[in-house]
């Protein structure tokens, strides 16, 4: 059972997509993380900073 050769174009062009999305999503997920590690500093900074008033007794 040979695959012709258009059964075999046909998959190599799926597989190209296929990576070419694997490549965007490990962008966009990358950008998302530098995004979130960023803003967790001034997030805890915020929350330090609304709690001086508090009374803790």
């Amino acid at each position: 059972m040979n695959p012709s050769q258009a059964d075999m174009e046909t998959l190599a062009a799926r597989v190209e997509k296929l990576e070419s999305a694997n490549r965007r999503w490990k962008s966009s997920s990358a950008i998302v993380l530098v995004f979130v590690v960023a803003i967790l500093p001034l997030d805890s900074k915020q929350a330090r900073g609304a709690c001086r008033g508090c009374s803790t007794g």
